[in-house]
């Protein structure tokens, strides 16, 4: 589901709606630091390419792992003011997309890789 992200299907959808002056996203992200391809550099390609929204994946804060109410808001409260932070970095530094999009393309392709290596064995 990544590859999206990489062979440019993600970018060109994303250009036609803003060209068509619709707000946009795309969706999966899990909490910092975490995920297959980590969360960091699929909400750095939000910022690059526009995007509008987000949607939060189940690993973001799962709630069937926590009984108390208090616990699940606290660490979705948690987890969303840090990526409200790194967006404010984004911001500042908009020149390391270029570098992210590179090291985004080698976390995909060394995840399809193990896929296809898993699918082969």
């Amino acid at each position: 589901m990544f590859e999206l992200l990489t062979d440019g299907i993600v970018e060109r959808l994303c250009r036609k709606m803003e060209l068509a002056g619709k707000f946009y996203g795309f969706g999966g992200i899990a909490s910092l630091g975490r995920g297959m391809v980590p969360a960091e550099m699929i909400i750095k390609e939000h910022y690059r390419l526009g995007s509008h929204m987000a949607i939060l994946s189940r690993s973001f804060c799962n709630i069937n792992n926590f009984e108390e109410l208090d616990a699940v808001e606290e660490i979705f409260y948690r987890g969303v003011r840090e990526i409200r932070t790194l967006e404010k970095e984004c911001g500042e530094h908009l020149k390391y997309f270029s570098d992210n999009r590179k090291e985004l393309t080698e976390a995909v392709d060394g995840v399809v890789e193990i896929i296809k290596q898993k699918k082969a064995m």
